[in-house]
């Protein structure tokens, strides 16, 4: 099976528009697609669509996905003291104006830590520093404990349970959360910059209520498409990779489920880990199938455009685990997409053999001029091919 030929082309001029139409009509064999980026995102909303998954939740699930702008009015702000000092209260619950939110992601709120003493004699750090309690890689001068994290209020299932389904006519459909997109060049040694890039599609669950102790507030989990640039603009899909708890998976194209161009994945009960088939119990004590379908086409939202973007804390309290001798797992609330420290994304679902995304800000200017000028006028290329498979 071949698929057709996407074409970004927004705001065209009617001539224009009906020249895009026909390159659509006589190149509807060719597999790659050509794209129209505006700025450092490679793909757009009409390409988000047609790769857009659908996820089957495990049967039972009640720990459902969630808005970010939910999430936020369900819980507080505060600053993670380590050894022992009391956190320190940033935003109390209360509705966000976009306003803050803006600001939540800019690096609009910022505390000073404290000492062994609990004095506030630290450094100043703000929201859109690197501070999620217990990474790696954080600021000199800060406690492994210390950070800002979003705390989840109440511990009702009514609010772990995130938003619950908006069509109840179709009990076998969610459409209730939305799905947050992004995507980029990919960087790798050997390659040039424009070989290959990624689409990422975010899934945000208000709870993780996994097998064990290992349960915390707040779940970023992802999955990306890889693609391979078959000629300046032009695309083809090669692989998958799908997060599972601290890693991601890569599975060829041509052997992923789906119907037509979007893949099928499976969201694992209570830990929401994304894999590509359905199975009763594996090592991670992981359940997937039998559940409702979520149709994330209904509800995408480009990452780039979301004003809590560049929020670099931690999305959910502290946990204990992380406090203990011991650390036996972290329980903390995780880091999530859109963290930017020195150019580099904190979070992101690329699998291993792929490269990392580029630095933001630096993308391959030269090549992605040539993709807007080739498309600027109406030349539509494509290149006849089959599905690849990825790179060994």
């Amino acid at each position: 099976m071949v698929g057709a030929l996407v074409c970004g082309t927004p705001r065209l001029a009617p001539w224009r528009g009906a020249v895009a139409a026909l390159c659509v009509t006589m190149l509807a064999a060719v597999w790659a697609f050509c794209v129209a980026p505006a700025s450092a995102e490679v793909f757009g909303p009409e390409v988000a669509s047609r790769f857009a998954p659908v996820v089957e939740f495990a049967g039972g699930e009640r720990d459902l996905p969630a808005s970010v702008p939910w999430y936020l009015e369900h819980s507080t702000l505060e600053w993670h003291n380590d050894d022992g000092c009391p956190s320190d209260p940033i935003r109390s619950q209360r509705p966000w104006s976009e306003a803050e939110i803006r600001a939540l992601g800019e690096g609009g709120y910022a505390t000073q830590a404290r000492d062994g003493s609990c004095h506030k004699a630290g450094p100043r750090f703000t929201t859109s520093e690197h501070t999620r309690p217990t990474d790696g890689g954080r600021p000199p001068r800060l406690a492994p404990s210390d950070g800002f994290v979003l705390n989840l209020q109440g511990s009702s299932e009514a609010v772990r349970d995130g938003i619950p389904d908006t069509t109840p006519n179709e009990p076998r459909r969610y459409t209730g959360s939305p799905v947050y997109y992004e995507s980029g060049d990919l960087i790798e040694r050997g390659t040039s910059m424009g070989d290959y890039a990624y689409l990422t599609y975010w899934f945000f669950y208000a709870y993780d209520n996994g097998f064990g102790p290992q349960n915390h507030e707040g779940d970023w989990e992802g999955m990306s498409v890889i693609f391979k640039a078959t000629s300046p603009g032009h695309y083809r899909p090669v692989a998958l990779g799908l997060n599972q708890h601290s890693a991601t998976q890569g599975i060829a194209w041509k052997e992923r489920r789906f119907p037509h161009d979007r893949p099928l994945v499976f969201s694992a009960k209570g830990s929401h880990a994304t894999y590509d088939h359905a199975f009763g119990v594996n090592l991670h004590t992981d359940t997937t199938g039998g559940g409702v379908l979520w149709e994330t086409a209904a509800q995408l939202l480009p990452l780039a455009n979301e004003p809590w973007r560049g929020y670099c804390g931690g999305w959910g309290q502290v946990g204990k685990a992380a406090e203990s001798p011991l650390h036996l797992g972290d329980t903390t609330g995780p880091s999530g997409p859109g963290c930017v420290v020195n150019g580099r994304l904190i979070k992101n679902a690329i699998p291993a053999g792929w490269g990392v995304p580029a630095p933001v800000g630096q993308a391959a200017l030269g090549d992605r001029g040539r993709r807007s000028r080739s498309l600027s006028q109406g030349q539509c290329r494509g290149r006849s091919g089959t599905r690849g498979s990825p790179r060994p």
